[in-house]
């Protein structure tokens, strides 16, 4: 998750046409890029093309994560005893991140505060992606329980398969 905000990073996407299908890779930005330029609401030169009456100003849930995001980086970041104060954001939470581990190695953590850390960073991560490829939902036929024969639907979305039926038993 750090990589992915900080650094440029390659994905892999499959593309199909007339039944061939390829797997092509995909280069980005660093997140915290992505999300800063998305505060502007898609106006940077990678924005998709759109006339210039057509594009939002301000894209509020951008602005509101990145702003968030800011704050606890410098925070971090600002507590070190050495730092430099003209660096970008993912240049300092990259150089916070190499503090944390060298602290982190040498047990002087608690295992409360690494998991704190890291459900944060994951949650920044998974949060600028669904930004930019939010989740989708799509719901099958009605599958029938074979205890009570009741039709509950299947869910699929992004993070897999959900059977409520499961949740309301």
């Amino acid at each position: 998750a750090i990589e992915k905000l900080t650094l440029k990073h390659k994905t892999h996407v499959v593309q199909s046409k007339n039944g061939i299908s390829c797997v092509s890779e995909v280069d980005h930005e660093p997140l915290l890029i992505a999300l800063r330029d998305a505060v502007a609401g898609g106006t940077s030169g990678h924005a998709p093309t759109k006339q210039a009456r057509e594009k939002i100003p301000l894209n509020p849930a951008a602005m509101e994560l990145w702003d968030s995001i800011v704050r606890q980086v410098n925070a971090w970041y600002l507590s070190q005893p050495v730092h430099d104060e003209h660096l970008h954001i993912n240049t300092r939470l990259g150089r916070w991140y190499l503090d944390f581990e060298k602290r982190r190695t040498s047990q002087q953590l608690t295992e409360r505060e690494v998991h704190d850390f890291e459900q944060m960073i994951f949650g920044w991560a998974h949060g600028i992606e669904n930004m930019f490829d939010p989740p989708t939902t799509r719901e099958l036929p009605d599958e029938e329980c074979p205890e009570c024969g009741i039709a509950w639907p299947i869910l699929i979305t992004n993070s897999g398969i959900q059977n409520p039926r499961t949740k309301r038993k």
